[in-house]
Parts: structure tokens; C-alpha cells; sequence
């Protein structure tokens, strides 16, 4: 470009990462002082190649053509000892083969590639411009093999690599706002280290940002999971705080009935263990909000239907309020059809669908025994039947 500046805008992308194509055409300028034409050396046309086998692999899925990509980048890295300023991008690129092939054939060995992302990240310290995406590809691996052999201190350290990431990115940039996404994607985790890692993201989503509501609601996850396990009611009142104001801070579109579901189970939580009546009050008040956003017709209405039915169940249990019981009753009968009449498989789950489906998961659906005293009830074998009926209805 002849060193001239130049700008190119492209539309903000949410949903996958963007690529840009180029399109250059070589000129022979021999009139040129102090340039050089630059010639491919052995390695360049070594690793031209072995990216075309990988290529070819990902089209075809072939163990043979893995088996080329694979013989093909260790030679590269035979070509780049100890030292030599290649040997970086090296391990990388036979690191980043590894991991792919691991996500069609567990029994490939994913701690190689982790061991070559680790001597990347060494050979590309603090202040190398590699040295940000060197610590996310090591990320990315750990988390990927935790996914899978659920190694707790995997998760540790991710959690401390990701608080020493986000710092070097620039505000607003591409690589802080794919950091945040890979935050916010690791499992529930009560230790220190997630905990810590979720404040530290939340500090780089300030109000109004993009990515704020979700952040809030991972703290909050994190939190009431701690309080399940030491009962210290300090994190069921700050999680349910976070969840508020999730909600307060989610768009009005299709993801509010999400976070609406999450206050609801983090405060009929809270309502299982200290038993404020406000909080199943306004569990049931959320839960038909959460309703009417997903009218007949909407893929989810089953899951809104059961989650209203069992917060007033839950009120039912403590205050014995036959009206409650009776709406319970109804609710279950209506999403029991509606799966029944649903000849169609279910839609595959949505980011936030998996989210909610692991706090409910978490979350304890049935008051513990002697914490909550039944009122009277004179129930026939149907209704007792569907009182105690949990997200998965069966056939009476």
C-alpha cells in the first residue's frame, strides 16, 4: 500500500468469528530501492503444505489425511529446533491439529497438544505480541480437556490464565469480547480461583455492555452453588441480587424469559432455606411473566408451564392454599399434553437453555425434610400423584 493508512469497517459480528479474504496480485517492481522480493524458504513451503493436508483433513474426516497433517507439521517443528523463531508458530500449529482431531476421537492424546501450547506461551513471554492468543489457545485447551476428564485443576488454572488475559486486551477489541464469550462458557465451579475469575469479568462488562447480564448471572450460578455446599446465606442473598439485576440488564427480546427463569429458581432456593414468603411470591410472579413471553406455540412453553406448577407447588407445601394446588394441578395436566401432542423432536437447547437447565439441575426442587410444614389437604390419588411431579411428567 505503499505505507499509506488505511480503514476498513465491517458490521458488528455476535455469532461467530469473522473472517476477512484478501485478494493481492504480485508486480515485479525491479526499480525499487532497498527492497528485496521475498522467496519462500524451505519451511514456509513446508508448512504451506502441511496446511493443506489439515485442509483436506477437515473436509474429509479421513485418518489417513489426519495422519498426513500430523507428519506433516511435526516435520515443520523437526525443521525449527530449540531456538529457531519459528518454532513458536510450530507448536502451535501441530497443537491446534491435535485438538481438532480430539473433538471427533477422545482417545487422541490431548495432553501433547496442551504440552506444545504450554512451550508456545513460554517461548512467547509477557510482551511478545503473541503472547495474548498463546495464553487463550492454552485456555481453550484445558477447558476442552476438562470437558471430558472433568480434572478440577484444569479448571484452576484456566480460571487464573483467563484473570492474567484480560488485562492485555484492548477495550472493546475482538480478542477482550471472544475472552469474556470463553469466560462465561466454563462450567460451575465453587473454587476460589472461578469465583474470582467471574468478579474479574464482570469489572471489564460494565452497565449496558453486551455480555454484562450473562456475567452476572455466572457469578451468581457460582455463588448459590457455594451456598449449597457451606449454607453461608451471604452467597444465596448476593446471588440472588446478581440475578436481579441480570434481569434488569437483559434486552427485551426473545432472552428475557431466561433470566426471568433464573431469579425465580434463585429465589425459590433461597425460600427452601430461610422461608421468606415474599420470595415464592415472587417466584410465581416472575414464572408468569416468564409464561406469557412464550405463548402456545413456542418450543419452550412446556418448561415455563412445569416451572410455574412447581412454585406453586412450593407455596402450596408451606401455606396449604388448596386454589395453589389446584392451578398446579391444571399446569401439569397442560404441559403433559402439550408434550404428548408434540409429534416432533424438541429443538436442539440454545446457550441459555443449557444454562438453565444446569442451575435446575443444581438447584434443590423439593423442600428439605422438617423445613417446611404441609397444610391440611384432602387430595385424591391423581392430585397427590401430580403435586409431586418434577420437570419430567410421565403417564398416570
Amino acid at each position: 500500500m505503499h505505507d499509506e493508512q488505511f480503514e476498513m469497517s465491517f458490521p458488528v459480528i455476535n455469532t461467530r468469528c469473522p473472517s476477512l479474504l484478501l485478494k493481492v496480485q504480485c508486480v515485479n517492481t525491479p526499480n525499487l530501492v532497498g527492497h528485496s522480493k521475498a522467496v519462500p524458504g524451505k519451511i514456509d513451503r513446508m508448512t504451506d503444505a502441511a496446511h493443506e493436508a489439515y485442509a483436506l483433513y477437515r473436509k474429509s474426516n479421513r485418518s489417513n489425511d489426519l495422519k498426513s497433517a500430523r507428519q506433516s507439521f511435526q516435520a515443520v517443528i523437526d525443521r525449527c529446533p530449540v531456538g529457531h523463531p519459528s518454532r513458536a508458530a510450530a507448536l502451535s500449529n501441530l497443537a491446534h491439529v491435535i485438538l481438532h482431531a480430539f473433538t471427533k476421537d477422545t482417545r487422541i492424546d490431548i495432553e501433547r497438544a496442551i504440552s506444545f501450547l504450554r512451550s508456545t506461551l513460554a517461548l512467547n513471554p509477557p510482551g511478545h505480541p503473541d503472547h495474548p492468543v498463546s495464553i487463550l489457545n492454552l485456555c481453550k485447551a484445558l477447558h476442552k480437556c476438562h470437558s471430558h476428564r472433568k480434572g478440577h485443576a484444569d479448571l484452576r488454572e484456566v480460571a487464573e490464565l483467563y484473570r492474567s488475559l484480560l488485562p492485555l486486551c484492548v477495550e472493546g477489541s475482538y480478542l477482550q469480547l471472544h475472552t469474556i464469550e470463553q469466560c462465561n462458557a466454563l462450567p460451575r465451579d465453587t473454587s476460589d480461583e472461578s469465583i474470582m475469575l467471574r468478579r474479574t469479568v464482570l469489572e471489564y462488562c460494565r452497565p449496558r455492555h453486551q455480555y454484562r447480564a450473562r456475567t452476572l448471572n455466572r457469578l451468581a450460578g457460582d455463588l448459590y452453588t457455594c451456598f449449597r455446599r457451606s449454607g453461608k446465606v451471604d452467597y444465596i442473598h448476593e446471588a440472588v441480587d446478581l440475578s436481579r439485576e441480570a434481569l434488569a440488564e437483559c434486552p427485551a427480546d426473545g432472552r428475557r424469559s431466561f433470566f426471568l427463569s433464573v431469579l425465580s429458581y434463585t429465589l425459590k432456593l433461597r425460600f427452601y432455606r430461610l422461608r421468606y414468603p415474599d420470595d415464592i411470591n415472587e417466584c410465581i410472579s416472575l414464572n408468569r411473566e416468564a409464561l406469557t413471553l412464550r405463548p402456545p406455540g413456542h418450543p419452550a412453553r412446556h418448561t415455563s408451564l412445569n416451572n410455574l406448577a412447581k412454585a406453586l407447588k412450593a407455596r402450596y407445601i408451606y401455606n396449604g392454599n388448596t386454589t395453589d394446588i389446584e392451578e398446579t394441578i391444571h399446569l401439569h395436566r397442560a404441559a403433559y399434553d402439550l408434550c404428548a401432542g408434540c409429534s416432533r423432536s424438541p429443538p436442539p437447547p440454545s446457550q441459555h437453555d443449557e444454562e438453565c437447565g444446569d442451575l435446575e439441575s443444581s438447584c434443590t426442587l423439593e423442600p428439605e425434610q422438617g423445613q417446611l410444614q404441609p397444610g391440611k389437604s384432602t387430595l385424591n390419588s391423581y392430585e397427590v400423584r401430580v403435586l409431586f411431579l418434577h420437570s419430567t411428567l410421565i403417564p398416570y
